[in-house]
This record gives C-alpha cells, sequence and structure tokens, in this order.
C-alpha cells in the first residue's frame, strides 16, 4: 500500500465517525418510542450530544461528507419527532403544542415534497443550514431535556421552541421561494442553473 492509498484509507475511515454519530442518532430516533421510560434521559443525552458532535467533528477533521450533509437533518427531525410523539403519548405535551414545536419541520418536509412533486428540487439542494435553523434546533433538543422534567409545566419552554421554530419555517420559507425563483430565471434564461 503507498502513501496515497494509505491517506486515503485514512480519511475515508475519519469519515466515518461523525456519520456514524448521525446514523447511531437516526437508529435511536426510530427505537425511541419503545425504549423504557427508564432509558430516555440517556437516549436524550446521546441524542444530543450526536447532534452537535458529527457536525463539528466533520469540520474539524476536514470530512464534510454529501451523506453527512444530507443525513444530519434527516436525523435530527427523525430524532425530535420520535421523542416528541412518545412524550405526546405520556401526556406531557399536547398536539397543538407538538405541531407548534415543530412547525419549521413541518413546513420543510412540506416544501421539500412539493418541490420534488413539481420538478424543481435544485432550488434546495445544497441550501445551507440557516443560524435561525440551527437556534431552533438547539431550542428543540433544550425543550425535549426540559418537557420530562416540567411535564405539563412545560409551557414556556414549548412556546418559546416553537416561536423559533416558526420563524425558521418562515425563514426558510423566504430563502426556498428565493431559490425557486432563481432556479427557474436561470433555467427559462438558458443560462446554467446555479443550484
Amino acid at each position: 500500500m503507498n502513501a496515497i492509498q494509505q491517506k486515503a484509507g485514512i480519511r475515508a475511515l475519519r469519515t466515518q465517525i461523525p456519520n456514524g454519530l448521525t446514523i447511531s442518532r437516526l437508529i435511536l430516533g426510530l427505537g425511541f418510542p419503545w425504549l423504557p421510560a427508564s432509558f430516555w434521559f440517556l437516549a436524550l443525552v446521546w441524542g444530543t450530544l450526536s447532534e452537535f458532535l458529527d457536525g463539528f467533528l466533520a469540520r474539524r477533521m476536514k470530512v464534510v461528507s454529501a451523506f453527512g450533509q444530507f443525513m444530519d437533518p434527516v436525523a435530527d427531525k427523525i430524532f425530535v419527532m420520535a421523542v416528541a410523539l412518545t412524550f405526546l403519548q405520556t401526556g406531557w405535551i399536547n398536539i397543538p403544542q407538538l405541531l407548534f414545536m415543530a412547525s419549521r419541520d413541518i413546513f420543510v418536509a412540506l416544501s421539500s415534497a412539493v418541490l420534488i412533486l413539481t420538478g424543481r428540487s435544485q432550488a434546495f439542494r445544497k441550501m445551507a443550514p440557516s443560524p435561525l435553523g440551527k437556534w431552533a434546533t438547539a431550542f428543540q433538543f433544550a425543550a425535549l431535556f426540559g418537557v420530562p422534567i416540567l411535564q405539563k409545566n412545560n409551557v414556556i419552554l414549548i412556546y418559546a421552541t416553537g416561536l423559533i421554530s416558526a420563524m425558521a419555517a418562515i425563514d426558510y420559507a423566504r430563502r426556498f421561494l428565493q431559490r425557486a425563483a432563481d432556479c427557474s430565471n436561470s433555467t427559462s434564461s438558458g443560462s446554467k442553473s446555479r443550484f
């Protein structure tokens, strides 16, 4: 094995660390509703740690991958929704609180589906996360920790999270519409799309 192959192998191995964290959060989200309640806190700790470590490590080790950029937000949404639905079942949150807290995620999912169905998926391809979207994710994870502690006394935390999520949804809507218009304009003028 020459030095170039060895460096490529090490880089490939390092890429698997952040991607492995992302996949672990995805699997944990899918399994969360079936975990015993005594494991919920540990699952929340791991889900939160993996949320912040995967991207940090990918950037720090210079191994950002297309797979990681795609799967990280998917794993976040699945984890958050699985935990929130579990808490809905326990009665710690209600349906309006769940919908408000997840407004950004619901909007992004619906918008993505519409853009894919209308053949304009390039409008959201490679769209970088916004600072407001990152804040919404941070608030969602904080709310997930707060709900079991506060249980039905969680109104301020849930609605603060919902407000940030709604603001992020509006920001995503603005960005989606701008990118869709840019893609339409560049396609109709015959120029090569930047997206």
